[in-house]
């Protein structure tokens, strides 16, 4: 009777602990919710470039990598709640940051809004997502793909939920004040967490003493030795580049082919979705079937965007965002139990982030060369369309020829 009440605490833990993860998470990415800041921002100062805009979301994917790193370096000696704090205090210095960035100095305001938005916002998400991550990923024994997609929803639910409540916020307050407005919201959420999710000191102690002989256990100095990581790398990194082709100009395609702005938020919505249904198949299919399954839903959205163009016709236009959503969110899905699965959980925390790091040159080559192809098209979008197709090819005859298996050998 005990083992069961003990059982049944557990659980109870369980599922509190990954409710509250989902929570803090789907606060924390609003990062995502960037083209609705996007469009007031290029209003507000007309003299920025499209490229000069679009930097600011690249910085803030290289911060969330770098961030996560040192949460994952970090999160054993500090524990949640001392990384959660560093972690809060980015994100209200960021929000609030930027919420006094200068009308009238445009120069001046970027610099501001690189730094805050860019630096402070991006790095404090990456600290507060791997702490959860490898907090609550690393005590799941079964279903990690389901755990994972669950946690990895919530933070992308977030730039549509916040997102369009940040956008009739913009409109009823105006965007600086929005900024302060959320930087509250989200010191609230953060800070609530620390009641709810368990101290990750003891779960890597715990974790240690579960180990055997013949356990996986890849420190990240071996893990970056494999192939199997580097072809993992190439191949994700194909996916996000494409997919950030996309989400980075959401608002202002679906605005090009005549629905409202908001209606760019549905990416965001599959993003979610795509998160916990990929996990779903990743338990059920394994993990090369799923990276398959997840290359074939890039192409299915850049095709169907393409035809949009074609035929003008906006329901093309959506579906393709769906697609693309779908991929994107399944890329850490799919990243997080097969990092679990092939280095093993011990260094789950930094192995995680190191993998993370995919994002810094998507980061850099998707929103890039979409600026690029849309300055040259002059506002056209079939170059860039067209690129996500040959994008998907290319991560698909990389995952053809190397396949990865679903477990490493023991280290040696």
């Amino acid at each position: 009777m005990n083992n069961i009440k003990k059982k049944a605490k557990k659980n109870r833990d369980s599922i509190m602990e990954l409710s509250a993860g989902i929570v803090v998470l789907t606060f924390v990415g609003l990062l995502y919710a960037w083209s609705i800041f996007k469009d007031p921002l290029m209003k507000m100062f007309e003299t920025w470039s499209l490229s000069h805009i679009s930097l600011t979301f690249t910085i803030s994917m290289i911060s969330f990598c770098l961030g996560g790193f040192v949460s994952g370096k970090k999160l054993p000696k500090w524990g949640y709640r001392k990384t959660c704090i560093v972690a809060t205090s980015l994100l209200f210095a960021g929000f609030m940051g930027a919420s006094m960035i200068p009308a009238g100095a445009p120069r001046d305001a970027l610099l501001m809004l690189y730094f805050f938005y860019g630096i402070c916002c991006g790095s404090g998400v990456g600290i507060e997502f791997n702490a959860i991550f490898g907090t609550i990923v690393v005590k799941t024994d079964e279903r990690v793909g389901v755990v994972s997609g669950a946690l990895l929803m919530g933070f992308g639910m977030g730039g549509v939920i916040l997102g369009v409540a940040a956008d009739a916020l913009i409109e009823r307050i105006g965007l600086l004040a929005a900024f302060r407005v959320l930087a509250v919201l989200i010191l609230l959420i953060q800070c609530g967490s620390i009641l709810f999710i368990k101290d990750a000191k003891k779960i890597e102690r715990d974790s240690a003493e579960l180990l055997t002989d013949d356990a996986i256990d890849f420190q990240p100095k071996q893990m970056i030795k494999t192939g199997q990581f580097w072809r993992f790398m190439i191949w994700v990194t194909m996916l996000d580049s494409s997919c950030l082709l996309i989400i980075d100009n959401a608002a202002q395609i679906v605005l090009a082919f005549g629905a409202p702005a908001v209606a760019g938020l549905i990416v965001l919505v599959f993003n979610g979705c795509g998160r916990l249904i990929v996990g779903t198949i990743f338990d059920i299919a394994g993990l090369n079937k799923t990276m398959c399954i997840n290359s074939i839903f890039v192409f299915l959205s850049g095709t169907l965007l393409f035809m949009g163009t074609r035929t003008d016709n906006v329901f093309f236009i959506m579906i393709g965002l769906v697609f693309s959503g779908l991929a994107y969110g399944g890329n850490p899905a799919i990243a997080s139990p097969m990092t679990k699965m092939v280095f093993g959980q011990r260094h789950y925390a930094v192995n995680f982030s190191i993998v993370n790091c995919s994002v810094i040159p998507a980061a850099i080559l998707g929103p890039m060369l979409s600026a690029c192809l849309l300055e040259k098209s002059e506002g056209n979008y079939t170059s860039t369309f067209i690129m996500i197709i040959i994008l998907s090819v290319v991560s698909g005859l990389v995952l053809l020829f190397s396949g990865i298996k679903n477990k490493q050998g023991k280290k040696k």
